[in-house]
C-alpha cells in the first residue's frame, strides 16, 4: 500500500490476556510492545496504549522488532499473560 503507515502492535498476547490484565493495576501498567517504521504513526499507537492503560515498549522496525514476539521463538512471545515493563525490558535487552 504506498504511503500507508504500518504499526505491529497487540498482537503479542491472545486477547483475553489483554482483556484481563489492562487495567486490573491501575498503579502498574503492563507492557503493550510496538514496532514500526514510521515514528510519528508509532506515537499514535503509543498514546492508545497508554489510554488504556498499558506502557507501550517501542521494539524497533517492523523487521527488527517483529520478530521478538514471533510465535514460535519471540522472547516477547507466548507467555499467556501480559508481562510488567521490566519484564519485557529484560526480555529484549537479553536478545541484544
Amino acid at each position: 500500500m504506498p504511503g500507508a503507515r504500518v504499526v505491529k502492535a497487540f498482537n503479542h498476547q491472545p486477547i483475553p490476556a489483554l482483556a484481563e490484565s489492562l487495567g486490573s493495576r491501575p498503579s502498574a501498567r503492563n507492557a503493550l510492545f510496538l514496532a514500526g517504521d514510521n515514528d510519528a504513526a508509532k506515537a499514535v499507537v503509543a498514546e492508545l496504549m497508554r489510554s488504556i492503560g498499558g506502557e507501550p515498549i517501542d521494539t524497533g522496525g517492523l523487521r527488527d522488532g517483529g520478530r521478538l514476539r514471533a510465535s514460535g521463538g519471540g522472547p516477547l512471545a507466548g507467555h499467556g499473560r501480559l508481562l510488567t515493563p521490566a519484564e519485557g525490558l529484560a526480555l529484549i535487552a537479553a536478545v541484544a
